[in-house]
């Protein structure tokens, strides 16, 4: 196996996944000690398919309840650490590759848990979002998970802060929230949900994840209906007294969801407003706050605003890193990065927007909105020192590059007429002739 004195048990349990058994079973298969499968009623091949590639199998009679199976699984398991992944979730083989070394450094601090990055997938492979997750863990009765539903890894029934070792290096991939299977397990969820609010009438965290649900449903009438369980959690966050991830999701949340309203109606606007400053003043670290309300004033042209709160978004990530409980920015960096060039060119802070305009290009020289405005920060010089200028970005020998920045100067407009004749020295009839008249 590789890993030394490590035995590593795998365990997952499982409903109706022959579409994804067999990745769940074969990513990290090189490195397991066993891999166990605890199958909750399944209909289709899932069973067989597991038992083809070599898992132990096991039955349990699903009661409604994920922290109840999960440690039906755990307590199956003979290795000292568990890798309890979905079945619709996997790690990359350089992590693979990187986990057992991760493992023996928790072992060496005498640390039990490894906290890794999430990833969750859109349909086209893109990332979502990403958060933390706690996932691999010593094989230790003090570790197990409570809740029926979003459950969460426990130190006998308590935090598990002190017991965990950064290992955000590696990450686990998620499908299960794509379109095409989402719409299934959000009905399932709520379902689960609602008993707990019953159970829990007070728990902000079951609101939170009761507004997950119903807006993983895609309906208007699900975002409505999540709208309002974001909202009621709201007060019992702020006197709750604890600052927890899943408060701050549920607050991005309701926010992104109140923002295009905001835009337009100026009751939204103050409640927007109103949730940014409790929660500004509540947590500490959330720059994705700071992000949703530049970002607002970008759009409603408040320029000065949009500069800074853009920019102390962007430094307060830079304080508390990327791997805090912030979704949105991280997610969002080159639109953030556009509209904070467009406030500094708006308020006249031209030598600030070349150099986030020159950062944006050399990620992506394609996108024509960075470089129409890039052109506009030059409109008062020499034409021929602009595309000077340009040549260090842009290769003018090649014809792709040449018809780039010719659209980037027609777009510029009278900005960019300069520029547009000073670029004709390079171009070929046939590039020109497909430029408007009054362009050339």
């Amino acid at each position: 196996m590789g890993a030394g004195k490590i035995r590593l048990s795998q365990c997952m349990i499982v409903k109706n996944e022959e579409k994804n058994i067999e990745q769940a079973l074969s990513w990290g298969k090189e490195i397991m000690w066993e891999q166990i499968v605890v199958d909750t009623g399944s209909t289709d091949r899932t069973v067989e398919i597991a038992e083809r590639m070599g898992a132990k199998i096991y039955h349990f009679d699903w009661i409604d309840d994920f922290a109840a199976a999960k440690n039906f699984a755990i307590r199956q398991a003979s290795g000292n650490w568990i890798a309890f992944l979905d079945a619709d979730e996997y790690m990359l083989p350089e992590d693979v590759e990187k986990l057992p070394k991760a493992i023996k450094k928790a072992g060496k601090l005498g640390l039990e848990i490894l906290r890794t990055l999430w990833i969750q997938l859109e349909d086209d492979m893109k990332m979502d979002m990403a958060a933390v997750q706690y996932r691999i863990f010593k094989n230790n009765p003090a570790i197990r998970y409570i809740k029926p539903i979003h459950e969460q890894l426990a130190y006998n029934g308590a935090a598990i802060d002190r017991h965990v070792l950064d290992a955000s290096d590696l990450s686990i991939y998620h499908t299960g929230y794509m379109s095409s299977v989402g719409d299934k397990k959000a009905r399932r969820n709520i379902g689960i949900l609602l008993k707990e609010s019953e159970a829990r009438p007070e728990d902000p965290d079951v609101m939170g994840y009761l507004g997950d649900s119903y807006r993983a449903l895609g309906t208007d009438e699900g975002t409505a209906e999540a709208e309002v369980w974001y909202r009621k959690a709201l007060p019992y966050i702020f006197r709750s007294g604890h600052r927890a991830e899943r408060d701050i999701y549920t607050i991005a949340m309701l926010m992104v969801m109140l923002y295009m309203k905001a835009l337009t109606n100026a009751e939204a606007e103050r409640e927007f407003m109103d949730i940014y400053a409790q929660s500004a003043q509540y947590f500490t670290g959330f720059y994705d706050l700071e992000y949703l309300i530049g970002r607002f004033y970008a759009q409603k042209e408040d320029f000065p605003k949009g500069e800074f709160h853009l920019e102390r978004a962007i430094n307060m990530m830079e304080q508390y890193g990327t791997k805090t409980f912030n979704l949105l920015l991280t997610r969002d960096l080159p639109e953030t990065w556009r509209s904070l060039a467009l406030c500094y060119y708006q308020n006249n802070k031209m030598e600030k927007c070349v150099n986030c305009c020159v950062g944006l290009l050399k990620v992506d020289k394609t996108h024509i909105g960075t470089l129409e405005l890039l052109i506009r920060c030059f409109k008062n010089e020499d034409p021929q020192a602009v595309v000077g200028f340009l040549g260090k970005l842009y290769n003018l020998n090649d014809i792709s590059d040449r018809i780039l920045l010719l659209r980037g100067a027609v777009y510029a407009k009278l900005d960019g007429k300069g520029v547009l004749k000073a670029l004709r020295q390079y171009c070929t009839e046939e590039e020109l002739a497909v430029l408007n008249p009054e362009d050339v």
